[in-house]
């Protein structure tokens, strides 16, 4: 600080010895005043807000600043002070004819970043270079652009390039003071408004991040928190090291000790919710990167070490408990969790229609500015995704990209496996909630998956059902054709059963509890906040209720005989799509009337909580029940989360079976050779045509083959 003030102060006397009228900017004005500094006789020590001193101590691995470089400086001084120092407005960077607008080869451009004080301008080069494995060193950004609707201005070539805020605070922050540095920054080294252009490259990112020295995370700016959880993670960091290398009996008494707790773990998860997390071109980059740095303001850890602190934490016996059954907690740790089961995936052998398929399931959630990226960003990770038949192709309409790539899927499986994607469409073209049509205009066949929505009912889950052994006897070419124009798939199967019956569909457990109702002592006095919560909460807890009662199951725990058993037996594996815990299926009945027990106090209580509003202490009584019932939720929840935004049905030979939310009386249960799992379908009125609502177990299901023909679907 006391370096910038004296830099000030000698403007401010240059200025008053009348050397000011010359034309020089503030930048020129800002380095004679460094001069100056540099020259003075008593050397300055600078000291950040918290008393470390900068002189003689380490530099930021991301940063190689020199003594000039105040870490605690106030960003928004940046800001003011770039500001006044900025020159008139250049004129605006145009991109030149080279290699990469000459040909479509494996050229890209490399941005040398020009050293600079945080207040200068950011000025860099940009240069094109072959990618081969004589391509000069450079690392490259992987980050999330931000609103484009507000752009500040950086200095290619000595001309004006806007990009976004974060993008700019990320150059500025990632500028060394002394040297320059070469980055591969996306939005400036690939002509953003040329679609060929962009579209190639797009092509050759995989091997842009493979070929890098290093990959660097890059999070935005710093808070008040951004330290301490910085420090958090590297001592976590180092705690996991200890344990991974001590004796068993050793590390499970040092993992015993730290106990980081639920503060500890809200910092972890209030950096896992940055929209770094949640971007799909950031899977890709971050796989396939050498070495990573995350950075965040001045913080910096290794990605590894990141990885291993937070994956630590996540096994803490303070921690551990709010991940499984606190719904915020348990998102922000499955991303980590998510990109390293997609890694484990990719390194074993797989189809690439396999390939792009499971990272599509893994990854659906993540958001892409682009629709279309969320499936372009996924094409780097697989196998000979050129023989895929998908081209990255920046004109083509959303709808057609996701046709496309879901007729590749089915005719190259020979399957329907891709169904189980589906989102509940309903009659008015609606999809869980939301019009189908894309805001380009373009549509879908009702089996295409929109992988525009990422939420929603989980997928079934692959099992060792009945179907199964009918894949084995083989596909037939007419058991499944897409038409040339990828508008109708024709499918051998025939219609088993009707809907008789439906339920209201099930919101998640989950989805209004888990924010209030965390442990800590924080949380036990926002009473009125639970309250809120504890209302919202108990309608999916009613709707188990009522589900139970529409499967024959009386209020109270049913007798044991062997008619009940088959009754029950039918209930819990309906709710769990017949998937069953790796213990079994004596466990997992087991485990389901350890939830079925917990829920006792609802059956008993609801409906004099629903007729007259409980009194203070009976609430404070039912909300220590909610809370038991969330603890008890560990096993049989593992597998309840199929039934979410789903219904139970009846069909008409009186089958129990789980349908989507926008199943209704009277639609179809099909049966099919290249189909795992049967699905819900609905004939197009004064059509020939049929439509997909979703995928559906139905329990008890026979399958005859013998009674397939083509069935055609829109």
């Amino acid at each position: 600080m006391a370096r910038r003030l004296l830099e000030d102060f000698v403007i401010k006397a240059v200025g008053l010895n009348g050397l000011e009228p010359l034309p020089a900017p503030r930048v020129m004005l800002r380095e004679i005043a460094r001069a100056v500094i540099a020259e003075a006789i008593i050397p300055v020590e600078e000291h950040c807000e918290n008393g470390e001193s900068r002189e003689g101590g380490q530099h930021s691995v991301a940063n190689k600043h020199d003594e000039s470089q105040d870490r605690c400086e106030d960003e928004e001084y940046y800001e003011e002070q770039e500001r006044q120092n900025s020159n008139e407005p250049a004129r605006k960077y145009a991109y030149q004819a080279d290699a990469i607008k000459a040909s479509r080869g494996r050229n890209i451009r490399l941005l040398e970043l020009l050293p600079g004080h945080p207040s200068d301008d950011v000025r860099c080069v940009l240069t094109t270079h072959a990618l081969s494995p004589g391509i000069k060193k450079y690392e490259a950004l992987s980050y999330v652009w931000g609103s484009a609707e507000v752009t500040k201005p950086i200095y290619v070539n000595g001309d004006s390039l806007q990009v976004t805020v974060n993008l700019r605070s990320a150059l500025r922050h990632l500028r060394w003071e002394n040297e320059s540095r070469v980055l591969w920054v996306d939005a400036v080294c690939i002509d953003q408004s040329d679609l060929d252009e962009r579209a190639h490259q797009v092509t050759l990112m995989s091997d842009i991040y493979r070929s890098t020295e290093r990959v660097i995370v890059w999070l935005g700016r710093s808070d008040q928190d951004t330290k301490y959880t910085f420090t958090l993670l590297k001592t976590l960091a180092g705690e996991a090291e200890e344990v991974k290398n001590a004796p068993a009996e050793l590390g499970r008494k040092k993992m015993r000790k730290v106990r980081a707790g639920v503060d500890q773990a809200r910092k972890i998860t209030d950096l896992l919710e940055n929209d770094w997390f949640q971007r799909s071109w950031t899977v890709q980059e971050i796989l396939l990167a050498q070495e990573g740095l995350v950075v965040c303001g001045w913080e910096s850890i290794d990605w590894k070490a990141f990885f291993q602190a937070v994956m630590y934490a996540s096994q803490q016996e303070m921690v551990a408990p709010a991940i499984r059954h606190f719904a915020p907690f348990r998102r922000d740790f499955d991303d980590l969790y998510l990109l390293q089961e997609a890694s484990e995936f990719l390194k074993r052998p797989h189809e690439s229609h396999e390939q792009l398929l499971e990272l599509l399931r893994i990854f659906r959630a993540r958001n892409a500015t682009d629709k279309r990226d969320k499936i372009y960003a996924f094409l780097g990770l697989i196998s000979d995704s050129d023989k895929m038949g998908i081209t990255t192709d920046y004109r083509m309409s959303i709808g057609e990209l996701y046709r496309i790539t879901a007729a590749e899927l089915i005719l190259r499986s020979r399957s329907l496996d891709l169904l189980r994607f589906l989102l509940s469409r309903s009659d008015d073209g609606s999809i869980d909630g939301a019009f189908h049509r894309f805001h380009d205009g373009s549509e879908l066949p009702s089996w295409a998956p929109s992988w525009e929505y990422g939420h929603g009912a989980h997928p079934l889950p692959f099992h060792d059902g009945h179907h199964r052994a009918f894949r084995t006897a083989g596909v037939d070419t007419g058991d499944i054709q897409v038409s040339e124009d990828r508008t109708i798939l024709t499918v051998a199967g025939y219609i088993s059963d009707e809907i008789s019956d439906v339920t209201e569909y099930l919101h998640s457990i989950y989805e209004h509890v888990a924010d209030n109702m965390l442990p800590s002592e924080e949380d036990e006095d926002a009473i009125w906040r639970r309250v809120d919560s504890f209302y919202k909460g108990m309608g999916p807890l009613e709707t188990l209720v009522q589900w139970e009662a529409f499967a024959g199951l009386s209020e109270e725990a049913p007798d044991v005989d062997e008619t009940k058993e088959t009754l029950v037996d039918g209930y819990w594996q309906t709710l769990c799509a017949g998937v069953l815990l790796p213990e079994g299926k004596a466990e997992t009945r087991a485990a389901f009337w350890e939830w079925y027990h917990a829920m006792d106090p609802i059956r008993k209580r609801k409906r004099r909580w629903y007729n007259d509003f409980p009194s203070f202490t009976n609430l404070m009584t039912m909300l220590g029940h909610l809370r038991a019932i969330w603890s008890r939720f560990t096993r049989f929840d593992r597998l309840l989360g199929v039934a979410f935004y789903r219904r139970l049905a009846r069909t008409k030979s009186g089958r129990l079976a789980l349908v989507p939310r926008t199943a209704r009386v009277g639609d179809g249960i099909m049966l099919c050779r290249v189909s795992d799992f049967p699905l819900i379908v609905r004939k197009m009125e004064n059509q020939e045509t049929w439509r997909f609502l979703g995928p559906a177990y139905v329990h008890g299901e026979i399958y005859d083959a013998s009674l397939c023909q083509p069935m055609h679907f829109k």
